[in-house]
């Protein structure tokens, strides 16, 4: 394209610091991987999960990553002498959650499968690669510190990385819709399976994450985002805390009280503090969507043997209400 070319797309421009909710969607646009930061912390084990870990130098080894000056966990890394930094696998969306949660505590540790590291510092089994780290430096990033760690041993394992891309998780299954045809899965997918250890979760989620790209005109009809659609949506079974919502809608704090926020503008969601709920026009829009929904559900299903959709159906309802089953290897150990 030449200089003088025409763009293929509207930019909306925007002061970062007049519009700290525009700043943040710009942000989101770069995907990065999803890691889980772990420390011991008066000989608790203490986690946040984080999309800032970053590489920063060979010789030596050092890695970067950020804490807000607000997190409640903030201090327990600041003054830790280790850390490990624990790279998520595309299998591992539930222990992002479970560390990200706002009430996330020691007992989280409970529902984690992990083995004591360096200093401690709890390493997540699953995770594709683990960074065993000493505290190099802590350095003042504005409302962030940035703290940086010097790699004293590291260990990695084949795997597909969890991804975090415009409020949401991904995988790399999720731009690779080529490999899920109609319902018939590519030769790469059937030469996988072998090796995978779970290629029936990494099916689901790339054809959910198919559909879910097929649904967005769907969704732009009523000016909704991915993320702004899953809230109403929650929001329609009553009213809702921010931490419920991101208990249940599979998104980040940020990125939910983003969507809360734009909903608010349009007199879609309204709220009293920390508690919101659907509006009239709220209400009116989510059963318009979950009419489109209804058909597009239609559509997508039609030409299935009823028979395969059913035990689809089973199956999917059965791992929805399968107790997520985690173990803790060190004291399994002893």
């Amino acid at each position: 394209m030449s200089a003088s070319a025409a763009p293929t797309a509207e930019y909306q421009a925007s002061d970062p610091v007049q519009d700290g909710r525009a700043f943040r969607s710009a942000l989101g646009q770069y995907g990065t991987g999803v890691a889980v930061i772990t420390t011991l912390s008066g000989g608790v084990p203490v986690g946040m999960t984080v999309n800032s870990f970053a590489a920063v130098s060979l010789d030596p080894p050092l890695i970067l990553w950020s804490v807000q000056n607000a997190s409640g966990r903030a201090a327990a890394f600041i003054g830790a002498e280790h850390f490990a930094v624990n790279v998520l696998s595309a299998e591992q969306l539930d222990v992002s959650r479970i560390v990200a949660s706002p009430d996330a505590g020691t007992d989280s540790f409970s529902q984690i499968a992990w083995t004591e590291g360096l200093g401690g510092a709890p390493l997540i089994d699953g995770a594709i690669a683990r960074f065993e780290c000493r505290a190099h430096d802590v350095l003042p990033g504005g409302d962030h510190q940035i703290l940086l760690g010097r790699v004293e041993q590291c260990t990695v394992r084949e795997g597909e990385p969890l991804l975090f891309v415009q409020g949401g998780y991904a995988t790399h299954e999720s731009f690779s819709a080529s490999r899920v045809e109609a319902g018939t899965v590519t030769a790469a997918t059937d030469a996988s399976a072998a090796s995978d250890p779970a290629p029936f979760v990494r099916l689901v989620t790339a054809v959910n994450h198919r559909l879910s790209r097929n649904f967005d005109e769907h969704r732009g009809r009523f000016g909704l985002s991915v993320a702004s659609s899953r809230v109403l949506k929650r929001l329609s079974a009553g009213p809702l805390t921010v931490e419920d919502l991101v208990a249940s809608a599979f998104l980040e704090t940020q990125a939910i009280e983003d969507a809360l926020s734009q909903l608010t503008e349009a007199d879609l969601v309204e709220g009293d503090g920390p508690t919101f709920r659907q509006t009239l026009t709220g209400r009116a829009v989510r059963e318009q969507v979950a009419e489109n929904a209804r058909h597009f559900n239609d559509a997508t299903l039609a030409g299935l043997p009823e028979a395969d959709v059913a035990a689809a159906y089973r199956v999917l309802r059965a791992l929805a209400h399968q107790p997520l089953q985690f173990h803790n290897t060190k004291e399994k150990a002893q």
